[in-house]
């Protein structure tokens, strides 16, 4: 590749679910390429180093990244790149793609034989020609914790989406299809969609009942939004021991067009109640009721605005 006489600017990360500290660093990262008149480039990978389950599937973290107006060039994590040392990786980014300063991020390392401090990579780049610089810990201006991909992980995991939001800047969200299922809950007034995530290796929120918004594609390329209210588990009132995990999501207000194979995205706004068994099918009925309450008032008022000022856009 032939980058004679331009700068680069580059970061190497995961960039798991672009969080507010990832956004934080793309920032940063574009101000150096400003300084230098140059283009920023972020390195990331196509899964993640540590096997972690993912907060976003890559293509949008890719297109999130590159809406900044940072170019992106996805790594395969192959035994090769592995066995790279911090020094050959150094080297490959100067040699192939015209990298003259690394931003690198709070606790950041990579490469095989990594260096054990923040000076041990500035000597590297010393040697490959180039700059490296440190970037801070970003960290929640209300509370004062360090935002990382692992925390929002064990938030969501923990059943804990409002605060997953306010470290995301946005609602978590899953995007799948629509798929057939035991269609028991249109017996009872309560119909569902089961919903199958696109991604298999996305992380599903810890079970339980959730106030949510579910995005409906449309064939001509437009998109609904709809509250509703989603609950994720085994279904114990209605199905057997053992039965597998699902992902069911009820659509507020009498919604009822057939939506079999159609795809969407569900926001998790907050976390009701866990899943239980009821004694019966009118006490499931009651609970279903309330939930329902509970999820109108929440996307009519205060969870509403939030939304609104959480997603840049509904189109």
């Amino acid at each position: 590749m032939n980058h004679v006489g331009q700068h680069t600017v580059a970061t190497v990360g995961t960039f798991d679910g672009m969080h507010l500290g990832h956004q934080y660093l793309a920032k940063m990262l574009l101000d150096k390429a400003g300084e230098r008149g140059g283009r920023a480039m972020v390195f990331t990978f196509a899964s993640h180093p540590r096997r972690e389950p993912l907060l976003m599937p890559v293509s949008d973290k890719v297109a999130c990244i590159q809406k900044m107006g940072i170019e992106v060039s996805v790594l395969e994590f192959t035994q090769e790149l592995k066995a790279l040392s911090a020094a050959d990786f150094m080297l490959m980014l100067n040699r192939d793609y015209g990298v003259d300063m690394l931003l690198m991020g709070f606790n950041n390392n990579f490469g095989h034989s990594r260096p054990d401090s923040f000076g041990g990579y500035v000597e590297l780049g010393r040697n490959t020609g180039i700059e490296v610089v440190a970037a801070p810990e970003y960290v929640m201006p209300e509370c004062g914790v360090a935002v990382s991909s692992s925390y929002v992980r064990n938030l969501l995991s923990g059943c804990r989406p409002v605060e997953a939001a306010d470290m995301l800047g946005r609602f978590y969200s899953l995007k799948g299809v629509v798929v057939h299922g035991k269609e028991l809950g249109r017996t009872i007034g309560y119909p569902t969609a089961n919903v199958e995530p696109f991604c298999s290796s996305q992380l599903v929120p810890g079970r339980g009942v959730y106030a949510s918004r579910i995005k409906l594609h449309t064939e001509n390329g437009t998109a609904c939004v709809y509250p509703a209210m989603l609950n994720i588990g085994h279904r114990p009132t209605v199905d057997a021991a053992g039965a597998p995990e699902t992902i069911e999501v009820h659509i507020l207000g009498g919604f009822s067009q057939q939506i079999y194979g159609c795809a969407v995205e569900v926001e998790f706004l907050k976390y009701l109640r866990p899943e239980r068994r009821f004694d019966s099918l009118d006490g499931l009925k009651r609970q279903l009721s309330a939930d329902a309450h509970a999820v109108a008032m929440l996307c009519g008022g205060v969870y509403g605005q939030c939304a609104r000022q959480y997603r840049c856009s509904e189109n």
